[in-house]
């Protein structure tokens, strides 16, 4: 009787492991759907997710539609050829605890690439321009941040629209519970 009890003990333990293991990687594998179905986020930030989470997204390779598309990882990068001689790519990475995000518009036609830092909270910090004589500074204009956002948000809604799938057993509750915005967005204290 002893053993049978050690075993139905055993096994319990087990399952409850699996469960946890299972919960765990639902929530950290899908976290981009669960992040734009939740009520509680603020869908501005988004990009910032799917620029950090692009890693995860990237397990499981799928063939885009249009093959302008291009994910870099690790690196946390998409890519997309506008045309023949113009490339905008978005990235990111760490920087000690802090993330940072890179947007940027390569001429290969002129050589010239504009670099926009951005902040957590995806607003430029400052543009870099470099071309073959030099490297320098460029002044932010008014409409820089529209373009950056308008391409931001094309680039990861890309992203939403062909690899974030929802999952086989969906815990939105779980992770409406759970959610913790500086955790998921990965922000320290601005």
């Amino acid at each position: 009787m002893k053993k049978r009890r050690k075993k139905s003990i055993i096994r319990t333990f087990l399952f409850l492991i699996a469960i946890f293991i299972y919960i765990f990687s639902n929530l950290s594998g899908h976290q981009i759907y669960y992040y734009t179905h939740s009520q509680k986020t603020d869908k501005r930030l988004t990009p910032i997710v799917v620029i950090y989470s692009l890693g995860e997204i990237m397990i499981k390779p799928k063939r885009e539609s249009d093959g302008k598309y291009e994910y870099v990882s690790p690196g946390n990068a998409i890519i997309f050829e506008k045309s023949k001689y113009v490339s905008v790519s978005y990235g990111s990475g760490d920087k000690g605890k802090e993330l940072h995000s890179l947007f940027s518009i390569w001429d290969y036609e002129s050589e010239i690439s504009m670099y926009y830092h951005l902040s957590p909270k995806l607003k430029i910090t400052n543009i870099v321009e470099f071309s073959p004589d030099k490297i320098h500074d460029v002044v932010q204009k008014p409409e820089d941040q529209a373009m950056v956002d308008r391409y931001v948000k094309q680039l990861t809604d890309h992203v939403l629209e062909t690899r974030v799938v929802p999952p086989l057993f969906n815990l939105q509750w779980l992770y409406d519970l759970t959610f913790d915005e500086k955790k998921v967005l990965h922000l320290g204290d601005e």
